[in-house]
């Protein structure tokens, strides 16, 4: 018994293309989502998404720093400028190179929760307001200045385009792919 036509194309299509959405996403090269942001004293932005954090100077990319932690994080800047980064289970306190000074327990998660709170808005030291947003679910961080606002981070279009592309393949896959068999049996009786 053949299968039907309409599935054999979306499969020979939609497979390739969540496979390479699956070796962006794992190599690192690619993120879903930003988790938390925050500035240091000096102006620079830093971005943490799945695995990494990213630092930013004028929308250009400076370094990357690799967290000691293989878990979801969130993380701030202190007012001293130390990068102050917890997984629920350990904070690490580390400078702005991602060098960890120190560490300890996480009691009851209450670093982590605080961080949760706070992961859409970061106040800078001289008081400015930073917001983070998503239109239609591209991320990005804000300088708000009264009723003014300016976007200083947009997520990169490659980012963009994997998280629509895994997102409605993955979506259809669970949608699509059900009525193609229902229509096959149907035909078949």
């Amino acid at each position: 018994m053949k299968a039907p036509k309409l599935l054999i194309e979306y499969l020979s299509i939609g497979v390739p293309l969540m496979l390479i959405c699956i070796i962006l996403l794992v190599s690192g090269k690619v993120s879903l989502s930003t988790y938390s942001f925050a500035l240091d004293s000096a102006g620079k932005l830093y971005v943490g998404k799945e695995s990494k954090l990213e630092v930013y100077s004028n929308e250009s990319l400076l370094m990357t720093i690799f967290p000691m932690t293989t878990k979801g994080y969130l993380f701030t800047i202190e007012y001293d400028d130390t990068i102050l980064l917890s997984d629920a289970s350990t904070v690490y306190i580390m400078d702005l190179t991602g060098i960890v000074l120190s560490q300890r327990e996480d009691r009851f998660s209450e670093t982590f929760s605080t961080l949760n709170n706070s992961k859409k808005t970061f106040v800078s030291r001289n008081g400015d307001n930073y917001q983070k947003r998503s239109i239609w679910g591209r991320d990005e961080i804000i300088h708000v200045f009264g009723n003014d606002e300016i976007v200083i981070y947009r997520m990169p279009l490659l980012d963009y385009i994997v998280k629509i592309l895994f997102w409605a393949l993955l979506m259809s896959g669970f949608i699509i792919a059900p009525i193609i068999l229902l229509q096959w049996k149907r035909m078949k009786n």
